[in-house]
């Protein structure tokens, strides 16, 4: 059964497996220095800004997650939103969506913009 929960730490490495596996589905790969440096510190990236992260956990294991990242006082946007290839058509997904939703109005913000790779 997967638990949608706020990130902890301790949760990085799996956290950055996930990346990887996810981007590496699409023929690209992590970039620590660049794109995928919030990764390096969710807490200072996300949480202490004003956002959220969530991983989405099995049996102790990370098999999803999404951020919501700081833009300004009312606008954020969803970030780092990964699930595992068989964890895919079962919902999931939609489960995470709809929380970063409830998420992001709880802390105030009114709107969210996505950046995606094509």
């Amino acid at each position: 059964m997967c638990t949608l929960r706020e990130y902890r730490q301790g949760d990085e490495g799996m956290v950055f497996a996930l990346l990887e596996s996810a981007l590496k589905r699409y023929g690209l790969s992590v970039n620590p220095e660049e794109t995928d440096a919030d990764i390096q510190d969710i807490d200072e990236s996300y949480i202490r800004s004003g956002g959220a992260f969530k991983v989405l956990e099995d049996n102790g294991a990370v098999v999803g997650s999404y951020g919501l990242y700081t833009i300004d006082e009312k606008t954020c946007e969803l970030r780092k939103m990964y699930l595992k290839a068989e964890y895919k058509g079962k919902g999931l997904g939609k489960k995470m969506m709809e929380d970063a939703f409830i998420v992001a109005r709880s802390l105030g913000f009114s709107t969210m913009v996505l950046e995606t790779n094509s």
